[in-house]
C-alpha cells in the first residue's frame, strides 16, 4: 500500500519570466510561465484511490499601461493540456463510476483595468 499523502504530488515546479520594457513610449510587461504538477493519488482508501496529475501548464501574456489604464492579454493552458486535477466528485457513486475534474481548457483573456 502506498503511504504517501493523497493529493500531494511528489514533484511540483514553477518557472516564470517577466520583463517590463517600453514600446512606443508605453510601459509593456510581457511574461511567460510553466507549471509542472507530478503524479499524485486521490485517497488512502484503496477502493477510492485513483492516479491524478502529471501535467504541464504553460501561460503567457502581456500588459500595457496607457495612462491610468492597463490592458492585458493572457493565454492560459497554452497547449490545451488535459489531465485530472482532483478526482473526487459524487461520494455516492465514486466507487462505481470514473470521476474526474479536468484542467481548465485553453483560455484567452482580454482585460482592462484602471488605477486610482
Amino acid at each position: 500500500m502506498d503511504s504517501r499523502l493523497p493529493i500531494v504530488p511528489d514533484v511540483a515546479a514553477r518557472l516564470s519570466v517577466e520583463r517590463t520594457t517600453h514600446v512606443f513610449g508605453r510601459e509593456v510587461a510581457p511574461y511567460a510561465g510553466v507549471n509542472f504538477v507530478g503524479a499524485s493519488r486521490l485517497s488512502f482508501d484503496e477502493g477510492l484511490d485513483r492516479r491524478m496529475g502529471s501535467y504541464v501548464l504553460a501561460r503567457l501574456g502581456a500588459t500595457m499601461v496607457i495612462g491610468p489604464f492597463g490592458i492585458g492579454l493572457d493565454v492560459d493552458n497554452l497547449f490545451d493540456a488535459r489531465a485530472d486535477t482532483f478526482a473526487f466528485g459524487n461520494p455516492f457513486s465514486v466507487r462505481s463510476e470514473r470521476q474526474y475534474t479536468p484542467l481548465r481548457p485553453r483560455a484567452v483573456t482580454l482585460s482592462v483595468s484602471r488605477r486610482f
